[in-house]
């Protein structure tokens, strides 16, 4: 059962922001979910970490985390209050997002009647954007 999950992920000392970014987009395309998170420095040392939320399976999490980063401490757990996790985590700095990259759907082809309208339909909208612009506009 999927359900909202916090974790955090202390990162090594010298990573950079653009990094951690690139780790999150990763995990996101590796888990095909959403992540909410924020990347901020520990006030006593100095070392990065990130704050994180999504609906996932709390197994799934936990096995991508293990298994694509294991060498990186991480705490999991299932959330209680949203509200109150995502102030916690944007008290000091700004939350991201990673999404997933959906695949192009293929174009299906179109039946005549279907491409005509469709061939209709952009030939008014430039017609529309040539006026708007005061450009010529010539009709085949």
């Amino acid at each position: 059962m999927n359900i909202i999950q916090t974790f955090t992920i202390d990162l090594p000392y010298r990573t950079p922001d653009v990094d951690s970014v690139k780790l999150m987009d990763l995990l996101s395309e590796l888990l095909e979910v959403e992540i909410n998170y924020t990347i901020e420095r520990k006030t006593a040392n100095n070392k990065p970490h990130i704050h994180a939320y999504c609906t996932i399976h709390p197994k799934k999490l936990e096995d991508a985390l293990k298994d694509y980063f294991g060498g990186l401490s991480h705490k999991i757990q299932a959330c209680y209050d949203l509200k109150g996790w995502r102030e916690y985590i944007t008290k000091d700095c700004d939350l991201r997002i990673a999404q997933p990259i959906k695949p192009i759907e293929p174009l299906k082809p179109l039946k005549s009647v279907e491409l005509a309208e469709t061939v209709n339909r952009y030939s008014k909208m430039l017609k529309n954007y040539a006026i708007a612009f005061g450009l010529q506009y010539k009709e085949c």
